[in-house]
């Protein structure tokens, strides 16, 4: 550790932070990494320590100084060693919404896949991650949010009768409902269901919910 300070004081920091990780003193190492401009290795320490405050200060450093291919080719790299949410967040950061999709979803995390994916243009991708969560059961303390989510992206893409199928299966009387409300109800009156669109105006009383509200145009639906 001794040495590493000596090599840290004199400005080599590349040499002080192969000694920090020698030491196993993973933070410092990732801070020296750094200072050195060794983008990939401050990266891979940072997420090493397992401390959030200082991944997080990396990423933003990353995404603050270095271009969109530098990020890229760093968030790959973690990609390769298994640190898949946090390649997610450095590729969506740089605006490589696919790869953070993908990176997302290898992750365990469809809701932020699926966001990935419709913002890349690929809204089928997109549905195939939530259906595939909702099937695997991967969220099982709150299924209604991926349906929910789901449910908006079909409506938001002009697919009224699917958003319809999935957004009835929500449990009455839950958050996600409620949730799902308005969209369930801009579906229904877009497919000329009014009997039905009917049906929820005491639902949406309940929840406080202006019917008025329902997004008449698909491409209003909240992503």
């Amino acid at each position: 550790e001794s040495a590493a300070t000596l090599c840290s004081d004199a400005g080599d920091h590349r040499r002080a932070s192969e000694l920090f990780e020698q030491a196993c003193l993973f933070g410092a190492a990732a801070q020296a990494a750094r200072l050195a401009g060794d983008a990939t290795r401050a990266a891979r320490l940072a997420v090493l320590t397992g401390d959030q405050h200082l991944w997080l200060q990396t990423a933003d450093w990353l995404l603050a100084d270095m271009t969109s291919e530098r990020v890229r080719i760093v968030a790959a790299d973690l990609v390769a060693r298994g640190n898949h949410r946090q390649a997610a967040h450095l590729f969506r950061g740089a605006g490589c919404d696919e790869e953070a999709a993908e990176a997302f979803q290898r992750a365990g995390d469809a809701l932020d896949a699926a966001t990935c994916f419709d913002a890349a243009a690929k809204p089928a991708r997109a549905a195939r991650a939530l259906e595939a969560a909702l099937a695997d059961g991967v969220d099982e303390t709150a299924p209604g949010r991926l349906r929910v989510a789901l449910g908006q992206l079909y409506a938001r893409h002009r697919k009224d009768e699917a958003a319809v199928r999935v957004l009835q299966q929500l449990e009455p009387e839950t958050a996600w409902r409620r949730d799902g409300l308005l969209t369930l109800l801009g579906c229904l009156q877009r497919l000329g269901l009014g009997h039905a669109a009917r049906d929820l105006e005491p639902e949406l009383e309940r929840h406080g919910i202006d019917p008025s509200a329902a997004p008449r145009d698909a491409s209003a639906v909240s992503p």
